[in-house]
Parts: structure tokens; sequence; C-alpha cells
């Protein structure tokens, strides 16, 4: 079973959603104007969403839902968890750099808190 460290944190969520408050129309979330290659870098996102992201994520949930009732009784079935659940939450991290109109291609495995 995937633990509470592996979910966004509440706190997180709020920062969030707060520093894209009071933005005006034509700015990133961070408030900067967003140039014609910033709405470029989205219809990619969008495109790498509908191709890529949302099938890929599909898959995962599917296997995902059939292992999670064994991870009680076989060893291994949590590590197969841990690992689909970064790409389950892929279209989440793909939609964030759409609506933020990223040039940074969206990675689905996070960055490790100490690198």
């Amino acid at each position: 079973m995937a633990s509470d460290n592996d979910y966004d944190s509440d706190d997180e969520e709020q920062q969030r959603r707060s520093s894209s408050q009071g933005r005006k129309r034509g700015q990133a979330a961070g408030g900067n104007e967003v140039s014609a290659g910033g709405y470029c870098y989205a219809l990619c996102w969008f495109l790498l969403l509908l191709i890529v992201a949302w099938p890929l994520a599909i898959i995962c949930a599917i296997i995902w839902v059939l292992i999670q009732p064994c991870e009680a009784c076989i060893d291994g079935a949590d590590g197969i968890n841990r690992c689909l659940y970064p790409w389950l939450r892929y279209p989440r991290r793909v939609g964030r750099a759409i609506h933020r109109c990223d040039a940074e291609m969206p990675k689905p495995v996070p960055k490790p808190d100490n690198a």
C-alpha cells in the first residue's frame, strides 16, 4: 500500500493554488507573461496527454487495481504497486505543465528530494 508520503501533501497543493490566484489572462502560473512559444508547449503537452499519458495511466491503473488486494499475501506486490503509482499520476503532471505552459517536458517520476 502506498504510504502517505507518496501522495501530494495538502500544504503543497494549497501553495500551488494560492500562487495561481490573482493572475491576469495571458499569464502563466508563475505570473510571467506567456509567449507564443508557451502556448506551443501547452499544445505539445496536451497531445502528450492524449496520446501517451492517459492510455499509459489507464493500463497501469488496471494492473494496479488487480494487484492491490494481493499486497497483504504476496511478497513483491507492494513493490510493483509502488512502481506503478508514479505512472498513474503522470497525466496530473502533464496537466500541470499544460496549465503553466512549461517549456520543460513533464517527467513521469519526480526527482528525489535528496538529489
